[in-house]
């Protein structure tokens, strides 16, 4: 009976870890796509910049 309680909770705890990495690995992905985003926002603004100085 051991041996089944014991493979139960280790398969409990590994079902646990692998949601909690897979919230991280989702909270990572969406500031990654913020941070793009961002970066995209500040790249059309210079080019807006410079092509609005040269006119």
């Amino acid at each position: 009976m051991y041996y089944s309680d014991s493979i139960i909770t280790t398969m409990q705890a590994n079902k646990i870890l692998a949601l909690k990495v897979e919230e991280a690995l989702a909270g990572v992905k969406d500031k990654i796509i913020s941070n793009l985003n961002q970066i995209g926002d500040g790249a059309t603004r210079a080019l807006y910049y410079t092509s609005s100085g040269s006119s």
